[in-house]
């Protein structure tokens, strides 16, 4: 019977020892190895290298962690080496940080603004920051009046008091709908019809009638009385055809 036991324990005996060999070498075992050294290192497997483990497979060992294992468990994604405790936030769905939230101040976040009217345009003062467009938000901003639809950046601008295009000026050289204004440089009320200027109100020294044909005698324009003086004063292209004019224009009658 004593030698049965022996034998049992010789066989037993290699186990227990590659047992103990298999621990100090980073394989999984139950206990704790003695080590020489002082208090036994603790490895947690890290799959993707990002130097971060996870719980699951635990060892402890002696000498140096093997490769493939860290000295954290706080890995919350061990196929992704983006994704660990140190990992920086982006908008693609996932912990990148491991604090068990998803896309938080995401360092690609874009810039949304509301848009109230449906324009295609935000208001610059209602914005926010995310990874993705929120119902009523557009990717542009620079609309001045979140109320009108026809008042944005891309609007065209109407003679209407009105900042249309959202450039700062109101009825601005932009606009479509300007007037034909016309110098009066003689101050007759009627202008230069061969140099327009086109407006929506009219400019200091012009008026709205292009019926000057002299715009340097006030004398001179469309609907004048003709006089006895050599010129077309009515603008109708006769000279002093009025019945009061006889003989030469210029002989004073003596």
């Amino acid at each position: 019977m004593a030698y049965r036991h022996t034998i049992l324990i010789s066989l037993a005996l290699p186990l227990v020892l590659s047992a103990c060999a298999k621990s100090d070498s980073g394989v999984p075992s139950g206990d704790a190895p003695e080590c020489d050294n002082g208090e036994p290192l603790v490895g947690y497997p890290d799959a993707d290298g990002d130097g971060f483990g996870t719980p699951i497979g635990r060892i402890t060992v002696c000498d140096a962690l093997p490769e493939g294992y860290a000295s954290t468990s706080d890995d919350c994604d061990d196929e992704n080496e983006l994704n660990n405790p140190e990992g920086v936030e982006v908008c693609d769905g996932e912990d990148n940080d491991c604090d068990f939230d998803t896309d938080e101040e995401a360092i690609d976040q874009r810039t949304f603004y509301a848009d109230e009217d449906s324009d295609g345009y935000g208001d610059d003062s209602a914005s926010v920051t995310a990874c993705s467009l929120p119902d009523g938000y557009v990717l542009w901003g620079g609309d001045c009046d979140s109320t009108e639809p026809f008042i944005n950046p891309a609007a065209v601008e109407i003679c209407d008091e009105i900042d249309n295009d959202c450039n700062d000026v109101v009825d601005d050289a932009a606009t479509e709908d300007m007037f034909p204004w016309y110098p009066d440089e003689d101050e007759d009320g009627h202008g230069d019809f061969e140099s327009p200027i086109y407006a929506c109100s009219a400019p200091d020294g012009t008026t709205g009638s292009p019926s000057d044909c002299d715009d340097t005698d006030a004398t001179i324009h469309l609907g004048a009385a003709e006089l006895c003086d050599g010129l077309d004063n009515d603008c109708d292209g006769d000279v002093d055809e009025s019945d009061d004019c006889e003989g030469d224009p210029t002989d004073d009658g003596t």
